[in-house]
């Protein structure tokens, strides 16, 4: 990034002195530049205001910022919200509704996502083949397991009570902190190295039967996080003789480089998100007005808050002026079931839509918000703008509004900024921290037209970096009786990025490789792959696999990762994900013209043979002779690819291990045909990596 020029580099004195010298240059009558003159004075006026000047052309303002970030498609970061997760535990099957409040007053956290509440708990866990399981006593605090190795490829959970029908259920699964194992984070579209599959015993089938999977932030126990699933039918039952209604986990792509360990595993565990949320829109499509499923998750504090919007070919128009009646049924386990009156009307009116098409909008409010959810009347004048009364901390993602002109309201779009916006978009720009939009002025964005409303559709507001709470401050039991036991702390909540954070990310991120050129490019991208627990990677210019006699002989526009884990594995279906994963990655960064090629690097076992003569009752020599060998062996490779290892370096090295008088043999070889020249030295492959395999010591 070229460096900005500093516009505000002199001070008032520094500018009067040098008006002084101009004026003296130019004429040379004026002799009195004293203080009391009023020319002085006037000099001195001048001055302030000319510094003035040169600060607010030396400052980069906002909407200069905006259009540069356009062009660099980088946006900023809005406020966030603090997040933690809840266990809950009720004496009935209970629907939590999304917006379920849970906390003090002062800093309340909602339910992120509906689910249900089981009447049920955890026994036992354990693991073992297709055919036996070994439980051992379940702890909710702290547990060490297994979940899977190569010969044992299922993972048991033990309930209380047999799980129920139609209805999905939470789990949540910490796994044990593994400091070698620190993998990268993840990015859209990744493919998990492992694949797993989740099932349940059926007693009537006497057989374990599929479950459904619908949410599986594991990414099959890679990574800490909840697993939703859902039993459609059969008869839970409970396997292997024992009073324990299980579900298994079973492994049907082994593709750790590490067995997976299990820390913790919990039972209705909930995402909490600290928010108060005021009002919210839902849609529905014309598919689940078909099939009469127009159910919603989410309830505003309960509160029988709500208007429907039916679509049409202006816009949205209020359900009550189309002669439509609606309301929600009381809730399920499923959630709540809009109804409306007139279906065979509504499908007439509906019709020549696509199954996709949302054709209903339902605006759910809080009773003592609804009187706040028309911000105002448009006057027509251009950059018009309007704030939430009494309300600060928007959550930005919440938001949302529409504009309501007579009989009919639209939708309109927040944007990041008004500039570059068609002069007639439907736009708007908002400010989180006071809770207030702006709209256009028909040359980069349209003004709302006169005499229309301006209608909160969603608005919630944040606590920001107040609502990083501790864990267990949540802990109590709720007015309805549900149980709740906090076991995380709360993080991530903070305020809107400012503007010197801001040019200081779009520093780091022009400074961000996105093109690999030399072969630091290439091991920087591909060590940053994601999912993966990268340890090494070594490039090859100019080289393809299995090209002979590298580096006399090349290969013209090639390149070639080596790839080692962080870890030593001899999974192969770990490293062929590993291979995978990195290519599918990288591709995105070579140049066209460039062979690409990745591959696994090859481990040369090294053995040594010594014969030693050393100090008498000398304690623990061997241990140290073994790791000089060893150190050196990783030494002669260190960013050196195709490296020596020689023999007289290791000769002298041993002779100057203290204690040795001296060695009287020592012989190097492979257990591998590799490169051996007349003086013993040992030539490691440039896709290879030696190690030390064994190291036989003799005293004389």
């Amino acid at each position: 990034m070229l460096p900005l020029p500093n516009l505000n580099e002199q001070d008032l004195n520094s500018i009067l002195q040098n008006t002084i010298q101009a004026v003296y240059r130019k004429e040379d009558v004026w002799q009195d530049w004293d203080i009391h003159d009023p020319g002085v004075t006037f000099l001195e006026l001048f001055t302030v205001l000319k510094q003035e000047q040169m600060q607010q052309m030396n400052t980069i303002t906002m909407r200069s910022l905006e259009k540069y970030l356009k062009l660099l498609q980088i946006k900023r970061q809005q406020n966030q919200c603090a997040r933690t997760r809840v266990c809950l535990r009720a004496n009935k099957e209970t629907w939590i509704p999304e917006g379920y409040t849970i906390g003090q007053e002062d800093i309340p956290y909602e339910v992120a996502q509906a689910g249900i509440v089981l009447d049920n708990e955890i026994l036992a866990y354990g693991n073992g083949d297709t055919m036996t399981c070994s439980y051992l006593p379940y702890q909710q605090e702290q547990i060490q397991a297994t979940v899977f190795t190569q010969k044992r490829d299922c993972f048991y959970i033990g309930f209380q009570h047999p799980l129920p029908e139609n209805v999905a259920f939470r789990l949540y699964f910490a796994l044990e902190p593994d400091p070698v194992l620190q993998r990268n984070p993840l990015q859209e579209g990744y493919s998990p190295l492992s694949a797993v599959v989740w099932e349940y015993f059926d007693q009537n089938t006497n057989k374990w039967e599929a479950l459904e999977v619908q949410q599986d932030e594991t990414m099959a126990f890679l990574y800490s996080g909840t697993v939703i699933l859902y039993r459609k039918g059969g008869a839970h039952g409970t396997p292997f003789g024992q009073a324990l209604y299980a579900i298994r986990a079973r492994c049907i792509r082994y593709g750790y480089e590490k067995s997976p360990m299990l820390a913790q595993c919990l039972c209705n565990s909930f995402d909490l998100i600290q928010q108060q949320t005021k009002c919210r829109s839902v849609f529905f499509s014309l598919e689940a007005f078909e099939k009469n499923e127009m159910m919603v998750q989410s309830m505003v504090a309960g509160k029988e808050q709500y208007k429907l919007y039916i679509r049409n070919e202006n816009g949205w128009k209020n359900a009550k002026d189309a002669g439509i009646a609606y309301m929600l049924l009381e809730p399920t386990l499923q959630g709540r079931r809009l109804a409306t009156s007139d279906r065979q009307k509504l499908f007439d009116a509906f019709s020549g839509m696509t199954s996709d098409t949302n054709v209903f909008l339902l605006l759910l409010y809080q009773q003592d918000f609804a009187s706040k959810r028309i911000l105002g009347i448009s006057n027509g004048a251009i950059h018009q703008e309007y704030s939430v009364p009494l309300e600060k901390n928007a959550v930005y993602d919440s938001f949302s509004l529409m504009v309501q002109e007579k009989q009919n309201a639209s939708v309109w779009e927040k944007v990041e900024s008004l500039d570059g916006c068609n002069n007639i978009a439907p736009v708007y720009m908002l400010h989180a921290a006071k809770a207030a939009v702006r709209f256009g002025d028909h040359h980069d964005g349209k003004a709302p037209a006169p005499n229309s409303q301006i209608i909160l559709t969603s608005f919630a507001t944040t606590k920001l970096a107040q609502g990083n709470i501790q864990a267990h401050v949540l802990d109590g039991i709720l007015p309805d009786g549900i149980q709740v036991w906090q076991y995380q702390n709360g993080i991530g909540g903070k305020d809107a990025e400012s503007k010197e954070e801001l040019l200081m990310r779009i520093r780091t991120c022009m400074d961000t490789q996105k093109r690999a050129v030399t072969a630091e490019d290439y091991r920087t991208l591909a060590m940053q792959t994601p999912g993966l627990c990268m340890g090494q990677v070594t490039v090859l210019p100019l080289y393809r696999p299995h090209l002979k006699r590298y580096p006399q002989v090349q290969e013209e526009n090639a390149v070639t990762l080596v790839i080692a884990p962080s870890v030593f594995t001899q999974n192969q279906n770990a490293i062929q994900g590993y291979l995978q994963t990195v290519r599918q990655y990288m591709e995105q960064f070579r140049l066209i013209t460039t062979k690409l090629y990745v591959m696994a690097v090859e481990y040369i076992p090294i053995d040594i043979e010594m014969e030693i003569r050393i100090e008498q009752n000398q304690i623990h020599i061997k241990e140290k002779l073994q790791k000089t060998v060893s150190d050196y062996i990783e030494a002669c490779q260190k960013n050196i690819p195709g490296a020596f290892i020689y023999y007289g370096e290791l000769y002298g090295l041993l002779e100057s291990v203290p204690m040795v008088n001296h060695v009287k043999y020592l012989q190097m070889e492979s257990g591998v045909a590799v490169e051996k020249n007349e003086f013993g030295d040992i030539r490691v492959p440039h896709y290879a990596h030696a190690y030390l395999r064994n190291c036989s010591i003799m005293f004389f």
